[in-house]
């Protein structure tokens, strides 16, 4: 399996009910592939599939996966932009989701419908927020 590496490019601290952009810089062992999004015969899609934001984050990335309400699409090998956050809940939050990294190739002499092989990695991103109110 290769390996994703990301950091979160969002303030620690915000404040209530206010919504904010952000973005996770990523780096992926994908990249010994494919680094652009748009070759003909090597595919590649990298998404952030992200729960809504919640101040507890002790659950399974099975039940993430069924909570989930966002997705938010790569636009190069290095950026996933998000937007729109905002938190209900003052105190510690949290930002949750599933990095997905995947690859499909192509075979370039296919003349037929032949089997796509493919690539899939990810990785559970969560980013720690600590939420006040504005005075």
């Amino acid at each position: 399996m290769a390996y994703i590496e990301f950091e979160f490019d969002f303030p620690d601290t915000v404040y209530l009910n206010k919504k904010y952009h952000g973005e996770i810089k990523y780096k992926s062992g994908f990249d010994e592939i494919i680094t652009t999004f748009n070759d003909k015969h090597k595919n590649r899609y990298t998404r952030f599939i992200a729960a809504k934001t919640t101040s507890d984050i002790n659950y399974s990335v099975e039940r993430l996966r069924k909570i989930a309400t966002d997705t938010f699409g790569a636009i190069d090998n290095r950026t996933i932009p998000f937007y729109d956050i905002k938190f209900s809940k003052l105190g510690v939050n949290y930002i949750d989701g599933i990095i997905n990294d995947i690859v499909l190739i192509v075979p370039k002499d296919t003349d037929k419908n032949e089997y796509y092989p493919l690539l899939r990695n990810e990785i559970r991103a969560t980013h720690k927020v600590f939420v006040i109110d504005e005075k």
